[in-house]
Formats: structure tokens, sequence, C-alpha cells
């Protein structure tokens, strides 16, 4: 009956504590999700870069000091900042796209899951690589 109680309380023979699995069982990430979120990454900063070299190519906005002293305004778009934009936001698409392909590969286990962030920043990449080749479509 001693015995029985001990296997029903899953306590040890020896009367020690069970182990409980508060720790990680796995001990660090592994590499493909290293790569998928370094992949994410890179795609995030190649969209700021995006979003850089946008304000940049934009028209300067008039202000009092232009008009204080007459200076010349610039009203155009700055067509070699546009192109390098939709070059790096084509970029940002596919690094998105390599991140999606990549987290396909890795959701073989019940508690893996796709990487959202990817996939979100992968739609927006695409948005605005179709935005800007139809507002910008005169500079190509």
């Amino acid at each position: 009956m001693d015995e029985n109680n001990r296997k029903r309380q899953h306590v040890a023979p020896s009367g020690e504590e069970p182990k409980r699995f508060t720790e990680r069982r796995r001990g660090k990430k592994d590499r493909f999700s290293i790569l998928v979120n370094t992949v994410a990454g890179a795609g995030l900063a190649f969209t700021v870069a995006t979003l850089i070299l946008l304000d940049r190519a934009s028209p300067a906005a008039e202000n009092f000091f232009t008009r204080f002293f007459n200076a010349p305004v610039v009203s155009y778009w700055n067509g070699e900042y546009i192109k390098t934009a939709i070059i790096v936001m084509f970029v940002s698409f596919l690094l998105c796209a390599a991140g999606f392909i990549l987290s396909l590969h890795r959701t073989r286990r019940k508690t893996d899951r796709y990487n959202r962030p990817t996939i979100v920043l992968g739609l927006v990449s695409l948005a605005g690589l179709i935005v800007m080749l139809i507002v910008f479509r005169d500079f190509l």
C-alpha cells in the first residue's frame, strides 16, 4: 500500500522531490529560429532605409527662411533616390519571402509557429513596392 501511495504521489523511492521541467529543455534556440529572426531584422532595416530614401527624394517644402532670403526651393522628386528606394524595397520583400520560406521548414513540431512579423513585413513591403511602382512610374 505504501508503494502504491508513492506511485500516485509521484515521489521518488529515495524520498526526493521529483524533477520539474521549469527550465528550458532545449538549451538554446535552434539555428533556424536565429536565422529567421535575423532575416526579419534585415528586412525591417531595409524597409526603414526605404523610408529614409523616400524622405530624401521628396521635394523640399517652402518655409520662413526660404521666403525671407528668396532662396530657390527644389520642387521635384529626386529620381536617383526613388530608383534606389524601389530596389531597396524589392530586396526587403525578397528577404521577407526568404524568411517566410525558412519559417515554413521550421514548423515540423507542434510547438513551432510561423514568424508573424516576417509575414506582416513582407505584406507591407509588397504593398509599398506596388504603390511605389504605380506612383513613381515616370522615374523608371
